[in-house]
């Protein structure tokens, strides 16, 4: 499978310019030059969740969809579309995560991913599977609302959705908008991704 063309958006919050100036050598790591701020809504964790669910809206074709945290491997496009022409077909593709429970190789370069694997920061997502999403999920009437967690219980078992690896994309530590305290999340994820993924 190739995909020759893709929309990209990164969630950013007015208030983090400081983020932002770094995404121009983020997106440089993936060869991605053109690209597109959305705007976060302010607020905390439940914002953050209206935000993600507002940013998989108006797009055609396939989405990859960045938090503003993001760190990619300097080899990450090359590993990404290596990983690409192992498959037909995906609804997701997790380009890194926090993985918490088994996740199953089914090429050299992706694995199979049946729910329990947490954050958000770089996915990309087809339009079939978005507009899945926008139909079933709502943040504000669901059972599970976080949708990072609706992903990790639900959606990721419901969906083809896979794991690239070796991951190409990372949280870089620092001030936790949705929590208001200083996370690092890369010694929990890169744990995670040698325990289920070698």
């Amino acid at each position: 499978m190739e995909i020759e063309s893709f929309k990209t958006r990164i969630i950013n919050l007015d208030s983090r310019k400081d983020r932002w100036e770094k995404i121009p050598s983020e997106m440089a790591k993936m060869r991605i030059s053109d690209y597109e701020r959305f705007q976060a809504i302010p607020g905390g964790s439940w914002a953050s969740v209206s935000s993600h669910a507002e940013a998989l809206k108006g797009v055609e074709g396939y989405l990859l969809l960045c938090e503003d945290d993001v760190v990619f491997l300097h080899q990450a496009r090359d590993i990404f579309e290596k990983a690409l022409t192992q498959i037909e077909g995906f609804d997701m593709i997790y380009l890194g995560g926090n993985i918490k429970a088994p996740v199953f190789r089914c090429t050299e370069n992706l694995f199979h991913l049946k729910g329990g694997t947490h954050t958000t920061h770089a996915i990309m997502y087809s339009e079939e599977c978005r507009n899945k999403i926008l139909d079933i999920y709502n943040y504000q009437t669901n059972k599970i609302s976080v949708y990072d967690h609706w992903l990790h219980c639900v959606g990721q078992e419901m969906f083809d959705t896979y794991m690239i690896s070796p991951m190409v994309a990372y949280q870089s530590p620092g001030l936790s908008d949705c929590r208001g305290d200083y996370q690092d999340y890369f010694i929990d994820m890169r744990s995670n991704e040698l325990y289920y993924m070698t």
